[in-house]
């Protein structure tokens, strides 16, 4: 997975951590350039086999939501 995150041209930032209030909790937030991309990320042929192999692991199944940016701060080049 992190090989495909660390090449995905569609995917403009991947945050994985651990929440700072609850041990048990990881939370991964992806900022993408569109719902094409999205799409790519959860059709690729290890997303279902990561999803199963992590799924004794979680509360529920993984959870999607999607924003409207109104704001991004970006980087000095």
């Amino acid at each position: 997975m992190r090989s495909y995150i660390e090449r995905a041209d569609g995917q403009i930032a991947y945050v994985y951590g651990f929440d700072d209030t609850d041990p048990d909790a990881i939370v991964a937030y992806q900022l993408f350039t569109g719902e094409a991309a999205t799409d790519d990320f959860v059709k690729q042929p290890w997303f279902k086999a990561y999803e199963q192999e992590t799924a004794a692991l979680l509360a529920g199944p993984s959870e999607f939501r999607t924003i409207t940016p109104q704001w991004i701060k970006r980087g000095t080049a």
